[in-house]
């Protein structure tokens, strides 16, 4: 069973852009979960002060908002000291086609070992992606955590060049990198003069992805 499978058994929906699909851990959609079929999603977070944070973004296919109906399954509380509700959030970045997978369903799902051991493998490669992202933020440099990103995010376009979507803008990354837009624009200024990156309109062309993994390695020190 992979996740492709699993569309079979949810209902086709639609989320708009800046809508919210799931309440992530604690919230009103704990009966569901979800395989974002077409769009992008990002898991993000609100403080107190109305700033968002992103920890991970989306592409389909992939299977979000699955952390309430695995606790429950799994019958564990992963916060047991937070006394007020967490606010995480699986929030549609574009709009979004995804496949909802009711509770009913997932309990009968959960009696085949394929299906538990495909959630197995989902909740780790999350749960190492989420780490990746909170590592990086600490060991790597901003603009090498832009790099990552524009090199894990882009995808080749009709005439094979290799882009980044504009949904992906300057606040968006400055929400998942944790650094200022201005900070971001900088950066992305600097690629454009070392040639690894051109924009054409909104549109962010990939021109030498060896450059941008040398940013990474710190081989290339960008001057912003």
């Amino acid at each position: 069973m992979d996740i492709h499978d699993l569309c079979r058994y949810g209902k086709r929906i639609q989320v708009g852009r800046g809508e919210i699909i799931s309440d992530g851990i604690e919230g009103s959609d704990d009966d569901y979960m979800y395989v974002l079929d077409k769009g992008l999603a990002a898991l993000t977070s609100t403080n107190k002060k109305g700033d968002e944070f992103i920890y991970l973004f989306f592409r389909g296919p992939s299977c979000v908002g699955f952390a309430p109906l695995v606790r429950q399954f799994l019958g564990v509380d992963p916060m047991p000291s937070i006394h007020e509700p967490a606010m995480f959030t699986i929030l549609a970045k574009s709009d979004c086609e995804l496949y909802r997978i009711d509770r009913k369903t997932f309990a009968m799902l959960h009696k085949e070992q394929p299906f538990r051991d495909l959630m197995m493998n989902i909740v780790f490669t999350t749960y190492m992606e989420v780490l990746y992202h909170y590592y990086t933020s600490r060991e790597t440099s901003a603009a090498g955590r832009l790099c990552w990103l524009i090199m894990e995010q882009s995808e080749p376009d009709d005439s094979g060049s290799l882009v980044l979507d504009p949904l992906f803008t300057y606040d968006e990354l400055s929400h998942y990198l944790g650094v200022h837009s201005i900070t971001v624009a900088r950066i992305m200024s600097a690629l454009k003069k070392t040639g690894a990156i051109t924009k054409s309109g909104r549109k962010t062309i990939i021109n030498d992805l060896g450059k941008l993994r040398a940013v990474i390695d710190e081989d290339l020190v960008l001057d912003y």
